[in-house]
């Protein structure tokens, strides 16, 4: 009986080294850097700035990214703007 516990006490050390070591190695992994774009969303007619996206992919921000850094009145806006 003593010998069956002190195996379960082994494998659960045996199961937190091995936690632990998992743990350090995805520590260990250099961040990777990430480039954020910035866009301002202007009106036509008088250039003032309505509201400024941040994005982390090249090209235009997509509608969603406007609406939800801008909100639904200012996405139906730019969409009804012509190029």
């Amino acid at each position: 009986m003593r010998r069956d516990h002190l195996l379960s006490l082994l494998a659960i050390c045996a199961f937190l080294i091995s936690a632990t070591q998992t743990v350090a190695v995805r520590a260990a992994r250099p961040a990777q850097e990430t480039i954020l774009y910035t866009w301002w969303l202007v009106r036509w007619k008088d250039n003032a700035m309505q509201c400024t996206i941040d994005i982390t992919h090249e090209g235009l921000p997509t509608a969603n990214e406007i609406e939800s850094q801008c909100g639904l009145k200012l996405r139906l806006a730019w969409e009804a703007t012509p190029p």
